[in-house]
C-alpha cells in the first residue's frame, strides 16, 4: 500500500504487508506477518492509523475487497477488523448485512439495494455496465481506477480486459513492473515451503511489483485530475464525493407518462425494422433545456423581465389536475455553448489546414484556440454537472412529500421527451417510414417500398433466392437508416439548438415479432424453439399455429430424465429454503463448497432409482404467460367494441388495459389447450 496527498504521485509512506520473511527495501517499510490473520490486522491497524479519505485500487472491487471479506470472515477477525475500521462495535452476521457483495451475474437482489453501499452498478458504456464490491466505511471514498479508466476512454479503444498496463501506455506513462502470476505464485510457494536466501530475495521481487502497482493508480489518478474533476463535480451539483463516481448516472426515477406508439402485434417478415433510441434521453433533456430548479422561472412577470433583458428561455406547459401548469427554463448558458463549440471548430479547421499544407501556425492563432477550447470545456463541465444533480433528483422533484419538490421540472422533463419522440416521429412519418413501434426514447421503423423496388422486382422475376433477397435488403436498409439517422440528428440540432439531443442506432431486426410493449424477438435470438422457428426463412405458419405444435410435440415427445435435472444456485438475499439450508450447514463448518455432488442434488439419484415419471404437464403449465405472450395478438383475445376497455378515452392507458385483457384471455386458451392434449 502507498499513502499520498490527493494530488502528488510521490508516496508519503510505502508499506508492504506479508506472511512469510521477505529482504527488506529501504524504499518501503515491509512488515511481516506470519500468517493471514495477522495479515488483516496488520491491514486494519493501517487503515485506523491513516483513516484515508480517499482509497483507490486497480480492479480491487472485482476481486481485493470480496477476497478480504471472505477471509476475515471464515479466519473469524471480521468482528475485530469492523470495529476497528469502523469505530462501530457490530456482531458478524449484522455485518454481513452491511458489507457490499456483488449480485449474480444477469441478476440484482432489490433487497440489497437498501444496505449501505449496496451492490452498486455503474454504467461504463451503452453496452457495459459494472457492478461494485467494496468495503463502504465512513468518511472514506473508495474508487476502482480500473472502471475510472474504462469510462474516460471511447469503448472501441480499450481492451477487453482494460488492463493496468494498458491504460498506463495510453497516457504515456512508465509501465507496471513485469511479473506473469503463475511466477509470483511459484515464488510464493516455494517460501512456504522452505524460507532460504534466495526465497527472500524473490519474494522482494514480489513485494516490489506490489507496491509499483499501487504507485501507478495513483499516478494514472493525478495524470488524469480524476478525483479533482469528481470534486468539481460534487461541488457544482451539491453531491457527495462518493455519488460523483458511483452515481453520475443519477439515482435513476421513472417518469411517468412516456409518448408510446403500440406495437403492431405480428411477425414482420417482409421488411427490416431498425430501432433509433435516444442517447441518455433524461439527462440529455437536462442539459439542453437547463432543466434545474435555479433555473426555471414560474411567472410570467419573471418570464418577460428576463426576456426582455436578451435571455432565452424555453417553455414548459402541461396540464395537470384540469388546470396549465406553465414554467420557463433559461437556457442562456446553451447559446454560449453553442457559440463556443463552432468558435472552437473553426479554429480547429483553421490549424489542422496550416499543418496540412506545413505552413507555421501563428502564436496568436494558438493563444485563441486555447482560450476558446478551455472556455468551450469549462462550460460544458457545468452541463455535466448539471446533468448529475438533475438526474439525482429529478424523480423528488415530482414528489409533492419531498423537500425539493418542483412539479413544472419534473413535468418539463417528461414534457420534452414526449415533444421530442413525436418531433422525431413526424419528421420520419413525413418521409414515409413507417413506425413498427415506439416508446419513451426508442422507434422502431420499416423503410419505404420504393428502396427496395430493385431487389423486390429481381426476387418477384425468381433472379434472386430468399436468402440472397433478404440479404440484400438488410444492406440496403442499414444504410438508409444511417442517413435517416443523421438527417434526424441534424433536424434535433436545429430545432433544440444544442447537440445534446441525438439519436443512434439500437438495432436492425430481421425478421421480427412484436408481442406487446418492450416486448419483442428477433433474428438474433436464436436458442429459443418458439422464437426459432418463426423466424426461420422458409416458415409460413403463424406463431399461433407454431405455439400449438410445439405445446403437443412437448405433451408427446419421450424425454430424457436429464434433461430436467438443474442445479441450485445459492444467493444469499433469496428465499430458497432448500439451499439456504445446505449453505448453512457449509458454514457452520467453516467449509467451502465441495466439488462432489451435495445435499440438493442428490435427488436426482433417489428419482432415478425410484423410477419417478417426468410430469411433463407442470412444465407446459410453467411456459403459458410466455406462450400467451406470442399469441395474444389474435383477434379471439380481444375485448369486444362493446367492453367498457374499448371506450377509454387515454391512449396510453386504453392499450395497457388492451395488453393485460388480451394476455389473460391467451392464458386462460392455452390452460384448457393443454388439459385438452393429456
Amino acid at each position: 500500500m502507498t499513502l499520498h496527498w490527493k494530488d502528488d504521485p510521490k508516496p508519503l509512506k510505502q508499506i508492504c504487508l506479508v506472511d512469510v520473511e521477505t529482504a527488506p527495501d529501504l524504499e518501503w517499510i515491509t512488515i511481516i506477518c506470519g500468517n493471514q490473520v495477522n495479515l488483516l490486522k496488520a491491514f486494519t491497524l493501517c487503515w485506523q492509523a491513516f483513516a484515508p479519505d480517499i482509497h483507490i485500487g486497480f480492479n480491487d472491487s472485482d476481486y481485493d475487497w470480496p477476497f478480504i471479506i471472505e477471509r476475515a470472515y471464515h479466519l473469524n477477525i471480521l468482528e475485530w477488523m469492523w470495529e476497528r475500521m469502523t469505530g462501530k462495535l457490530e456482531m458478524k452476521e449484522e455485518i454481513l448485512k452491511i458489507i457490499v457483495k456483488g449480485a449474480e451475474e444477469g441478476e440484482e437482489d432489490p433487497e440489497e439495494k437498501e444496505y449501505m453501499g449496496g451492490p452498486i452498478k455503474i454504467k461504463i458504456s451503452a453496452e457495459e455496465d459494472f457492478t461494485f464490491s467494496f468495503f463502504k466505511l465512513p468518511g472514506c471514498v473508495p474508487i476502482d481506477v480500473r472502471v475510472c479508466l474504462k469510462k474516460r476512454f471511447p469503448h472501441s479503444e480499450v481492451e477487453k480486459e482494460g488492463s493496468l498496463k494498458f491504460f498506463l501506455e495510453k497516457r504515456g506513462l512508465v509501465s507496471k513492473a513485469n511479473m506473469p502470476y503463475d511466477k509470483m505464485w511459484k515464488i510464493y510457494s516455494e517460501v512456504k515451503k522452505s524460507s532460504s536466501s534466495s526465497t527472500v530475495r524473490n519474494m522482494r521481487e514480489v513485494a516490489d511489483y506490489c507496491i509499483i502497482d499501487a504507485l501507478r493508480c495513483q499516478e494514472l489518478l493525478v495524470k488524469l485530475r480524476q478525483t479533482n474533476d469528481y470534486r468539481e463535480v460534487a461541488s457544482i451539483a451539491y453531491v457527495a464525493l462518493f455519488d460523483s463516481h458511483y452515481c453520475a448516472n443519477g439515482m435513476k426515477g421513472k417518469y411517468p407518462g412516456a409518448y408510446v406508439f403500440p406495437p403492431k402485434k405480428e411477425i414482420e417478415r417482409r421488411r427490416p425494422v431498425t430501432g433509433l433510441d435516444f442517447a441518455s434521453l433524461y439527462p440529455s433533456f437536462v442539459m439542453a433545456y437547463n432543466l434545474s430548479p435555479d433555473k426555471i422561472i414560474l411567472t410570467h412577470r419573471e418570464a418577460d423581465i428576463t426576456q426582455n433583458n436578451g435571455s432565452k428561455l424555453h417553455k414548459i406547459e402541461f396540464p395537470f389536475n384540469n388546470r396549465t401548469i406553465q414554467a420557463w427554463s433559461r437556457v442562456e448558458l446553451k447559446s454560449q455553448l453553442a457559440l463556443l463549440g463552432k468558435k472552437k471548430v473553426q479554429l480547429g479547421k483553421m490549424i489542422s489546414s496550416a499543418k496540412k499544407r506545413g505552413k507555421r501556425i501563428p502564436e496568436s492563432l494558438n493563444l485563441e484556440y486555447s482560450s476558446v477550447y478551455f472556455d468551450y470545456n469549462y462550460c460544458d463541465s457545468k452541463q455535466k454537472a448539471l446533468k448529475v444533480y438533475i438526474n439525482t433528483f429529478y424523480r423528488e422533484a415530482g414528489n409533492s412529500k419531498s423537500s425539493i419538490f418542483l412539479r413544472a421540472l419534473a413535468g418539463g422533463t417528461t414534457l420534452a421527451g414526449k415533444y421530442n419522440l413525436n418531433l422525431v416521429a413526424e419528421f420520419v412519418t413525413k418521409k414515409e417510414f413507417g413506425i413498427k413501434y415506439g416508446d419513451t426514447d426508442s422507434l422502431y421503423l420499416i423503410c419505404p417500398d420504393r428502396y427496395y423496388k430493385k431487389y423486390d422486382e429481381a426476387f418477384f422475376r425468381k433472379e434472386l433466392s430468399k436468402e440472397v433477397y433478404w440479404a440484400e435488403i438488410v444492406k440496403i436498409t442499414m444504410d438508409v437508416m444511417k442517413k435517416l439517422r443523421n438527417q434526424i440528428n441534424a433536424y434535433l440540432r436545429i430545432k433544440s439548438g444544442t447537440s445534446y439531443l441525438n439519436m443512434a442506432y439500437e438495432e436492425v431486426l430481421f425478421s421480427v415479432c412484436f408481442t406487446g410493449k418492450k416486448k419483442y424477438f428477433g433474428i438474433g435470438h436464436k436458442d429459443e424453439r418458439i422464437m426459432r422457428e418463426a423466424m426461420d426463412i422458409n416458415n409460413t405458419r403463424s406463431i399461433h399455429k407454431i405455439v400449438e405444435n410445439t405445446l403437443r410435440e412437448a405433451q408427446n415427445k419421450e424425454w430424457n430424465f436429464n434433461e430436467f435435472i438443474v442445479m441450485g444456485i445459492w444467493k444469499s438475499k433469496k428465499k430458497n429454503l432448500c439451499n439456504n439450508c445446505f449453505m448453512g450447514r457449509i458454514k457452520k463448518r467453516n467449509e467451502r463448497i465441495p466439488n462432489p455432488v451435495g445435499d440438493y442434488m442428490e435427488y436426482t439419484d433417489i428419482a432415478k432409482e425410484r423410477n419417478m415419471e417426468i410430469d411433463i404437464n407442470y412444465y407446459l403449465g410453467t411456459m403459458v404467460g410466455m406462450c400467451a405472450r406470442f399469441i395474444n395478438e389474435d383477434d379471439s383475445f380481444l375485448p369486444l367494441p362493446s367492453d367498457k376497455i374499448m371506450q377509454i378515452k387515454d391512449s396510453d392507458k386504453k392499450e395497457k388495459q388492451i395488453d393485460v385483457y388480451s394476455q389473460n384471455e391467451a392464458k386462460k386458451w392455452l390452460k384448457k389447450y393443454i388439459k385438452d392434449l393429456q
